[in-house]
């Protein structure tokens, strides 16, 4: 009896994921339903931690901590901080069958790095701005927010 349970629990398991590695190589085809989204702010203003907490909020893992994920560069695990574009992708299963892709884009926060940020503005449908509660809304800032306007305007 635990035998043939345990064998329709491996057939269930096994056909749940062709189920889903067919919908998500269907998924892939319909380009209408990706969104690139970009997270983009400061220097030490939680973009990373932010992406961090949503993975933390969709997969099970026992602290945000252990998901420091910036990247496979070295030197980015090394300063914990990053340099380049990450892109975090994410799928959304609504009810009607169908699925959406959502690419977060973390990007870096130091200004000497903006050309990045700046190729993030150009692929993305739309930007997550995040502002430091103590230091207010300042130079960088304001430079990602007209950098925003400027790039969503063309």
């Amino acid at each position: 009896n635990n035998k043939e349970k345990n064998i329709l629990f491996k057939k269930r398991k096994n056909l749940y994921n062709e189920i889903f590695s067919f919908t998500f190589y269907k998924s892939l085809k319909n380009y209408q339903n990706h969104r690139n989204i970009l997270i983009c702010g400061g220097l030490q203003y939680g973009k990373t931690l932010f992406i961090k907490s949503l993975i933390f909020e969709t997969k099970t893992s026992s602290s945000p901590e252990d998901l420091f994920f910036s990247g496979s560069r070295k030197d980015e695990q090394l300063m914990k901080t990053t340099l380049k574009i990450n892109p975090i992708s994410f799928f959304y299963f609504e009810s009607d069958n169908t699925t959406s892709l959502f690419n977060f884009l973390d990007t870096p926060g130091h200004s000497n790095l903006s050309d990045e940020t700046e190729s993030g503005f150009r692929i993305s449908d739309g930007i997550v701005l995040l502002i430091d509660c103590i230091e207010g809304v300042n130079i960088l800032t304001k430079k990602l927010l007209n950098k925003a306007i400027y790039f969503k305007k063309k």
